[in-house]
């Protein structure tokens, strides 16, 4: 008899408010669900500076590397050492040779804006096998205008070379460039190794 009491009294309504409450919770909840997931795929698709994704591809010296619209190659890769001749700058007879404890790394890269609108240049890292970062040093006597990414707009289908140096610590490893897409908000990009 108790059970046919249960089922035979009215069920309560759900209040407004409390409906709310469940729906704003659900979304709660599905958005966390899609944020673990998001967060899982990009491990696991993107490219990490630290190189412990063994699924990322490396490219050579002189592969065509094309990321996004970009369309990059590593033309060559040279150690200095731990000094900057001089006499190798724009300015040999002014330009006094600067050294490092660490050494000069420059690279020699192509790039061409595969697109449809313009971009603009912007100066590359070199990554270790330890993961360090290395950005582009202040060494714009050995650089021309004309070899500087910084300074150059990118027009569609234009084929341009551009140089960078980089000081690096003595026992960096492994060194690779990492190319991007060239785009303010985007998060695409490649390695290639300087095998060096």
């Amino acid at each position: 008899m108790d059970e046919a009491k249960e089922s035979s009294q009215p069920k309560k309504k759900m209040k407004w408010w409390q409906k709310t409450l469940i729906w704003i919770g659900g979304v709660f909840v599905l958005l966390i669900v899609i944020g673990i997931i998001g967060s899982r795929d990009k491990s696991t698709n993107t490219n990490t500076a630290s190189g412990k994704n063994t699924n990322q591809q490396v490219y050579a010296v002189n592969q065509d590397v094309r990321v996004g619209d970009i369309r990059w190659k590593l033309l060559s890769a040279r150690d200095h050492g731990s000094v900057l001749k001089g006499s190798e700058s724009k300015y040999p007879t002014y330009e006094s040779d600067k050294t490092t404890t660490g050494r000069f790394i420059e690279i020699n890269m192509e790039v061409e804006n595969l697109g449809t609108d313009q971009t603009s240049g912007t100066t590359m890292e070199l990554v270790d096998s330890k993961g360090r970062t290395f950005s582009s040093g202040p060494f714009t006597s050995w650089i021309t205008d004309e070899q500087s990414l910084i300074i150059t707009t990118l027009n569609p289908n234009i084929t341009k070379q551009y140089k960078d140096i980089y000081e690096v610590p003595t026992d960096a490893t492994g060194l690779k460039v990492k190319v991007s897409d060239l785009n303010i908000f985007g998060n695409k990009e490649a390695f290639i190794s300087l095998g060096i």
